[in-house]
């Protein structure tokens, strides 16, 4: 297994309130990814940002306690939070009925689903799974997208191509190396917006998957503290702001909780 990018950003942000945390805990430890814009990446300084890594800090400063960073790798997610090298994970995690079954989750904080993104010359063509016969398709190594299209490649004659992470993938599809990819409703957005004439989004949205905040079972009462930050944050406009900082639009609001 690779090995964790524990770049733990030691710079732990500390808030200052203003007066004392009420919260049950001083400091989250937080995972996140840096390779998934527009949610979790580095920008041209190098700086860890994103619509996920200001959501955290968000959180941190509504419940008044320190926020710690660590950077993993997408495969190494789930072990880190098991292991409890992580609090939580806020890094496009999806919710969906499988996962319920060895996860606890917040109320979800984003509307998301897996979308087909691909040049703007097939759109018209690809209307579901099944017109993918004959193409070259990408996705993220590891992903819930990984494991739907795997379900249909025996069922379509189409060539599969995994990679490690979502940069990687989207520079693939860039280069012409893929004729589409599955993906966060999230990725698909900030693609087309920076290269509006070469890719879009196919008509088929193949799922129903929020994103939430992911933790392990059997903390209660941190779960309602969060929950708690979250709706204090939709309430004050922030998570709005957010969204349409990063996405170009709000998808905050009125989210479908029915999971795929």
């Amino acid at each position: 297994m690779k090995k964790i990018m524990l770049a733990v950003l030691l710079l732990a942000f500390v808030f200052s309130t203003g007066a004392c945390s009420s919260s049950s805990i001083d400091m989250l430890v937080v995972g996140v990814t840096d390779d998934y814009p527009p949610m979790g990446y580095r920008n041209t300084e190098g700086d860890l940002t994103g619509f996920e890594v200001d959501l955290a800090k968000a959180i941190a400063s509504e419940m008044g306690v320190e926020l710690e960073f660590v950077v993993l790798h997408r495969e190494d997610m789930m072990s880190s939070l098991k292991n409890r090298s992580v609090d939580l994970l806020i890094s496009s995690v999806s919710m969906t009925k499988d996962k319920t079954g060895y996860l606890d989750f917040t109320d979800p904080y984003l509307e998301n689903g897996h979308v087909i993104l691909t040049k703007t010359d097939l759109v018209d063509t690809i209307t579901s799974v099944e017109t993918l016969a004959g193409l070259t398709v990408g996705v993220e190594s590891e992903s819930t997208a990984d494991a739907l299209v795997t379900s249909q490649k025996g069922m379509q004659d189409f060539t599969l191509i995994r990679y490690e992470t979502m940069s990687v993938l989207i520079a693939a599809l860039k280069a012409g190396q893929l004729d589409c990819i599955l993906c966060d409703m999230s990725v698909a957005i900030d693609i087309v917006d920076k290269y509006p004439k070469d890719f879009a989004v196919s008509s088929a949205h193949l799922t129903n998957e929020p994103l939430a905040i992911a933790m392990n079972p059997g903390n209660d009462k941190l779960k309602k503290e969060l929950n708690d930050a979250l709706e204090k944050l939709s309430e004050d406009g922030t998570l709005s702001e957010l969204s349409e900082e990063y996405l170009g639009a709000d998808y905050t609001q009125d989210i479908d909780t029915n999971i795929s």
